[in-house]
């Protein structure tokens, strides 16, 4: 392979090429820096002793690195308040300039096809390594966004980098909602049967629609709770289930009201009871 230095005289041999000004001569990389113009030398000395006083390695421009978010956190929380998210917008802009180095919508529908769980995974252009990014993350359901979380991540490159499960802060409907009223309505139910949950959140005495609500209960092996749409959840009493159990309604900011529900053992009817009367005179 050949270079071409600038300002060395021709010869008959190598004649001179002229490109856009000034001449140039062929000269072969194997030829040692001593006998090259000593200005190259002196550049060449000047980037090893630069290179060699950097605390972050260099690499070439926009290097892509691994990163990884976990939601795993996020989407249980969302999925037991029933709602429905379909998007989620990643944003990382470097720390140095502020500049947008990723950005990317993720169907919901996408997510966790690989490995099975809640995990956004992005490749990040680097300058350096390691390099710092503000992360800025948007859960959206409907065209609302529900969820939202701004943080600072640190990329590694040759490292893949995954976050601990993040926390977002709710910032959808409700927000600002300052109370919440539930009533079991009926509170009493049979062995099998179901009752539908709905609680009411407010804000100054004045209902608001669209609020995610979240419903557990104190014995899941009695009643337990199946989610069916926003702020909605059926309670499903087990076939041998018999007593109380406390059922807790609870919005994403933190409000929350807890009512009684009886599952009643129905008394036996007449016709029943001399059934079983006749069955324990039978003798085997």
């Amino acid at each position: 392979m050949r270079v071409l230095l600038p300002g060395v005289s021709s010869n008959a041999a190598d004649p001179l090429t002229r490109i856009g000004g000034p001449a140039f001569q062929r000269v072969p990389v194997r030829r040692p820096i001593a006998a090259a113009p000593g200005r190259l030398a002196a550049a060449v000395l000047a980037l090893i002793t630069l290179a060699s006083g950097c605390d972050s390695e260099v690499y070439a421009p926009d290097s892509p690195a691994g990163l990884s978010l976990d939601l795993a956190e996020l989407d249980a929380g969302a999925r037991a308040a029933g709602v429905a998210t379909d998007n989620v917008v990643v944003v990382l802009r470097r720390v140095a300039d502020s500049s947008v180095a990723f950005k990317q919508n993720y169907p919901d529908d996408l997510l966790g096809q690989v490995t099975g769980t809640r995990i956004v995974r992005a490749r990040v252009p680097l300058r350096v390594s390691p390099e710092d990014f503000l992360l800025h993350l948007e859960v959206v359901g409907g065209g609302t966004v529900y969820y939202a979380l701004d943080t600072r991540v640190t990329v590694i490159a040759g490292v893949g980098v995954t976050t601990p499960p993040l926390s977002l802060e709710y910032v959808g409907p409700g927000r600002s909602a300052d109370s919440l009223a539930f009533v079991l309505l009926p509170p009493l139910i049979l062995p099998g049967d179901s009752v539908l949950a709905a609680a009411v959140v407010l804000e100054r005495g004045l209902p608001l629609a669209g609020v995610p609500v979240s419903y557990s209960s104190s014995d899941t092996a009695m009643v337990r709770v199946r989610p069916s749409g926003l702020g909605l959840a059926w309670l499903v009493a087990a076939p041998d289930a018999a007593g109380t159990v406390s059922i807790t309604a609870a919005t994403p900011t933190g409000l929350s009201r807890s009512a009684g529900l009886t599952v009643l053992v129905p008394a036996p009817t007449a016709a029943g009871a001399v059934q079983a009367m006749f069955q324990a005179t039978v003798l085997p």
